[in-house]
């Protein structure tokens, strides 16, 4: 329950869509092809891996900004297609 929050879609402007996702191991994010597991290191900051092998990199969640920074790239959270009751949402 308290990882609800990191779930969901969220963007950015040159990586594109990231998603957060409960994963067979715990949480996990999916950027196209690429799969991180999101290891929980503070409250809001994760170790993000490609592989138990790879050194992992700050996954930060921004409470305030309702955002997710990773690298150098800052990723919005989407609206949740449930939260808009009709279509203006998706043409947003």
């Amino acid at each position: 329950a308290q990882t609800r929050r990191y779930l969901g879609s969220f963007q950015s402007e040159r990586l594109g869509r990231l998603e957060v996702v409960h994963g067979r191991d715990g949480l996990q994010a999916r950027l196209g092809a690429m799969r991180l597991s999101l290891i929980p290191a503070s409250p809001d900051l994760f170790g993000a891996s490609k592989s138990r092998l790879d050194a992992p990199e700050p996954f930060r969640y921004d409470q305030a900004a309702d955002s997710l920074r990773w690298n150098d790239d800052t990723f919005q959270r989407l609206p949740s297609p449930r939260a808009c009751p009709d279509a203006s949402c998706s043409k947003r």
